[in-house]
């Protein structure tokens, strides 16, 4: 090892290092001619401490070449222009603008119709006809169930019967009573005798009518071997089959629902119960359902119930609204994405992307008339299809920058891309989106989330 060091090859590969240098001796150089002052030191130690030190100083080249290598990779290169001065970053801008958006409270709802018929004989019969199918749309009116009807027949054969005979007990009944009056006037009867006789007049009287009463009872019977739907609506699961006997009032034949139209139930928090109250003393208020793997147009409803009690162990409260259902793409079960609409105010809105968070809060980078970055502290409001208010910060017109916001700084030069957004005031409504993101919750009674909230 010593022999190596001091050979005249270390020195001739010493003096190699240090030719190549830019503009002066490189780190290569000084470093070789300091272990070589640090040899002749070392070369005079003898035993195992002068090999330590030659290790030390084999070590020591190592690191510092390591170290220069690295400290000359971790300098960033800057994007420079032609007359050397750092180039213009380039980015995407928009302009803010004055939008009407929607104050709204989002949710989940379930699907529930306006009204639920199961549908139940009124008689004991055999199930003689059945005139729909299941699944089939009803009208009002319309047959649906007809009974044999052989002992509600038999029932009015016996109680016409009944009033035939008690009829005829009466007349005869009417006429002796007749007699005896005519007796009592002429002495020839007692008093007592004619009351008898008047007692049995009135108690056949009142008999032949309870025997009209029944046949008023056998023909209602009669009547409801007839089944004819209540409403209007859609036939579910047929549940019982021609042939089988029915009982009165038993299971239920067949159910039908009102699908047109329907009505969406959801919760809201007391907590927000106040705000609707308010907008609701002004006007109706719109809700729109939106179906899970549907596109975003929504169902179109109006508020139309609220619950008059909070519940108390979840502190939320009821609430449902109609939609009329013309397309049927409401059914009864189904679980939807609620928004109830409070109101719509006009406001500056830019791009949501456009706005970034820092230390200090929300901010953007505007764009001045010379193309550069300027630093504006924004307050937010609420969002809406891709668009967020701006409460303080920002004015109408305003150029803003929206994609490359990582690469400035303030005064920063920039140079805008050819794609610009314009957030165009007179487009349709943006379809917000399905997913639900922040407003999703379990559909039982979820918490909602007010997407307006400042």
């Amino acid at each position: 090892m010593r022999q190596y060091f001091g050979s005249p090859y270390f020195d001739a590969v010493a003096k190699d290092r240090g030719s190549h240098s830019f503009g002066g001796q490189t780190r290569e150089s000084r470093i070789t001619s300091e272990v070589s002052v640090v040899y002749m030191h070392s070369h005079r130690s003898t035993g195992i401490i002068g090999s330590l030190s030659m290790c030390g100083v084999v070590f020591f080249i190592i690191g510092g070449l390591g170290m220069g290598f690295l400290s000359s990779c971790s300098k960033p290169s800057e994007a420079t222009d032609s007359h050397g001065g750092k180039a213009p970053a380039p980015v995407s801008v928009a302009k803010a603008t004055i939008k009407s958006l929607p104050l709204e409270l989002t949710t989940f709802g379930s699907v529930e119709p306006l009204v639920s018929v199961s549908v139940r004989s009124q008689v004991t019969e055999v199930l003689k006809e059945v005139h729909f199918q299941k699944g089939q749309d009803i009208t009002k009116g319309q047959v649906l169930f007809v009974m044999d009807g052989q002992t509600c027949q038999a029932a009015m054969d016996q109680a016409k019967a009944n009033l035939e005979r008690d009829q005829a007990q009466y007349t005869m009944v009417a006429k002796d009573a007749d007699s005896v009056s005519n007796l009592l006037k002429n002495k020839a009867a007692t008093q007592d005798e004619y009351d008898k006789a008047k007692a049995a007049v009135d108690s056949l009287a009142g008999t032949v009518k309870a025997d009209r009463a029944a046949i008023a009872v056998a023909q209602l019977g009669l009547d409801h071997c007839i089944i004819k739907s209540p409403l209007s609506g859609r036939a579910g699961n047929l549940l019982v089959n021609e042939g089988n006997l029915v009982k009165a009032d038993d299971i239920p034949l067949v159910s039908i629902v009102q699908v047109q139209p329907i009505q969406v139930s959801f919760c809201l928090s007391q907590d927000e119960l106040p705000l609707v109250n308010q907008y609701l003393a002004k006007g109706k208020l719109k809700v729109s359902a939106y179906l899970p793997n549907r596109d975003g147009t929504p169902e179109v409803g109006e508020l139309t119930f609220i619950e008059n009690s909070v519940d108390k162990a979840s502190g939320m409260i009821q609430l449902a609204a109609t939609f009329g259902n013309q397309a049927r793409r409401l059914w009864p079960g189904q679980y939807v994405r609620v928004v109830l609409t409070l109101t719509q105010t006009p406001c500056t809105v830019v791009p949501s992307e456009a706005i970034q968070s820092g230390r200090a809060g929300s901010y953007v980078y505007a764009v001045t008339a010379d193309n550069k970055a300027q630093f504006r502290s924004v307050t937010p409001g609420r969002s809406w299809g891709g668009l967020t208010e701006i409460v303080q910060g920002i004015r109408a017109d305003e150029a803003i920058v929206t994609d490359g916001q990582m690469s400035l700084a303030p005064g920063s030069k920039i140079e805008i891309k050819p794609a610009v957004r314009h957030v165009n005031p007179d487009a349709a409504p943006l379809s917000s989106d399905l997913s639900g993101g922040a407003q999703s919750r379990p559909a039982a009674a979820s918490q909602p989330q007010m997407e307006a909230s400042r």
